[in-house]
């Protein structure tokens, strides 16, 4: 009072923050795999103007928060710096999200805010991360090959933005050439000529799918392999020694073989591959035989047989024989035969006068005329030259005269 009397009254003022911090809104986000995400703010504020903590549940793998920094990115070296570094020159901590995520899935985060009077928001969005990217695989190079020569090894080189392994399956190989999926491989030996186009489907866990086509032509160009065959000579009439073409093709087919010049009565047996027979003509024989396979490739093999006659003609045996004087001898057919078939030539010699041989019967006959000893040959000679010798003896004996007898009795 003016008298400087006073009393003390006491009271309390209770200051309390109940109010929660404000966030603000942050919406969803849909990305690739292994692809970063737009950085997101998480901006939050408080009556009390007092800092806020922050915390973040159920961010994918790749993608953080950085408790440090109010910083939510991948945990690396360099990102840390580029954080700081932004945050010295803004004088803040811009409270981001941001990263790679490395999995496919859905994932809804949370974001709890707290103030320094405990009071919390909550925040929730969500990050979609798909995968909708196909393989990248490198191109596969066409390849031509003989038959039955084994391909040069394919790789298929194949690669996913998920980072997981891939699927392949493969359509179109010859036969004889197969994949691994093990090794993804392609290889082995086609047996079987043609072009063929090959289809590599690439398919990753999410079903994106890479075509890759590229053709294996297998070829056949190589001739038939055949045997060297010998020449032969062979007498005339005398069957040759039986001749087996050999022959072998790189395709492993059938072969067919073309003959040409034998000799008459020598025939080719295509189902047993065999050329025999009985020649019948005397010459030299060039022969060609000409292999095929199935694709058209030709092999020539050549060889001569030789026919010769070398054999003299058979003449059958003459009997001797004996006759008066003017008084026919009895006919004598000459029997002569020869190998090669052919007529043979007759040549007679030593005759007595009046006996004669006719080349049209091969007949001696006639009425010899002059007493003697005759010492008669037969030269039969073939086409080819060879010739034999026959002798025999035709004796002409003088006529008994029973009138000169009779008298001198």
């Amino acid at each position: 009072d003016a008298d400087g009397n006073e009393t003390e009254t006491s009271f309390t003022i209770t200051v309390q923050d109940t109010t929660a911090p404000t966030v603000k809104a942050i919406g969803n986000q849909i990305v690739e795999v292994n692809t970063a995400i737009n950085p997101i703010t998480i901006d939050a504020t408080d009556n009390s103007g007092q800092p806020v903590t922050i915390s973040v549940s159920g961010l994918p793998a790749g993608v953080t928060f950085n408790p440090e920094t109010n910083t939510i990115s991948r945990l690396s070296v360099l990102k840390k710096v580029r954080a700081f570094i932004a945050n010295a020159d803004n004088g803040n901590e811009p409270n981001t999200i941001n990263g790679t995520p490395t999995k496919v899935g859905i994932y809804p985060v949370t974001v709890t805010i707290t103030d320094a009077s405990g009071n919390k928001t909550t925040m929730k969005f969500t990050i979609t991360v798909q995968d909708t990217v196909s393989p990248i695989v490198s191109p596969i190079g066409n390849q031509t090959k003989e038959i039955n020569a084994a391909i040069d090894p394919i790789t298929i080189d194949a690669t996913d933005n998920s980072g997981q392994p891939v699927t392949n399956k493969v359509t179109g190989l010859p036969t004889g050439v197969t994949y691994n999926p093990e090794t993804n491989t392609i290889s082995g030996t086609p047996t079987k000529v043609g072009s063929y186009p090959i289809t590599v489907i690439t398919t990753d866990d999410y079903g994106n799918e890479t075509e890759t086509s590229f053709i294996i032509t297998v070829q056949d160009t190589t001739a038939p392999t055949v045997k060297a065959i010998g020449n032969q000579t062979k007498e005339i009439n005398t069957a040759i020694d039986p001749i087996t073409i050999d022959a072998t093709d790189n395709s492993g087919q059938p072969v067919t073989n073309k003959i040409t010049g034998l000799p008459t009565g020598v025939t080719y047996n295509p189902e047993t591959n065999t050329i025999s027979g009985i020649p019948t003509k005397v010459g030299s024989y060039p022969i060609t035989v000409t292999t095929t396979d199935t694709d058209g490739n030709e092999s020539t093999t050549s060889f001569t047989i030789t026919v010769h006659d070398t054999t003299a003609p058979i003449v059958a045996p003459i009997d001797n024989q004996t006759k008066e004087v003017n008084t026919s001898i009895s006919p004598i057919k000459i029997d002569v035969k020869d190998n090669s078939g052919l007529p043979v030539k007759i040549n007679v010699i030593g005759l007595p006068e009046s006996v004669t041989f006719d080349s049209e019967t091969n007949t001696i006959y006639g009425t010899p005329s002059i007493v003697g000893s005759y010492e008669v040959t037969v030269i039969a000679t073939d086409a080819n030259g060879n010739e034999v010798t026959t002798a025999f003896n035709i004796m002409i004996t003088d006529k008994v005269n029973s009138d000169s007898t009779s008298t001198s009795e």
